[in-house]
């Protein structure tokens, strides 16, 4: 979704390059290091939006499997994922197919404000 955005604007940039626009950003380095090996197990924490840098390790991990480039076992990783709904879950095709393929070990999911037949918020 975000991607096909930057997509998007990629492409309109490029158009209007050639009338001499420019875009001004600031790439942030990320503090975030993953184990050297493929093989250690990961437990990951998220909410919202949080999830979003988990998915890219799934991913990495997935394509490592597909492309038979780990010939080690992947290490499965153990999600714990706050949202407010079950529809928030945007990616939820993506976990469950990597829980299939034995990349997600153990996925615990918890809502604040899914309605289970009562107005109790947490």
């Amino acid at each position: 979704m975000f991607s096909a955005y930057l997509l998007d604007l990629k492409n309109n940039i490029a158009q209007q390059r050639k009338a001499g626009a420019s875009v001004a950003c600031k790439i942030h380095s990320s503090v975030f290091k993953l184990p050297p090996k493929m093989n250690t197990p990961v437990v990951c924490f998220a909410n919202g939006a949080g999830i979003g840098i988990i998915r890219s390790l799934i991913q990495e991990k997935m394509h490592a499997i597909a492309n038979e480039q780990e010939s080690h076992p992947i290490g499965p990783i153990s999600i714990f994922f706050g949202t407010r709904t079950s529809s928030d879950m945007l990616i939820k095709g993506d976990l469950e197919t990597a829980t299939r393929a034995k990349v997600v070990k153990e996925m615990k999911v918890a809502f604040s404000r899914q309605e289970v037949g009562f107005k109790e918020r947490i």
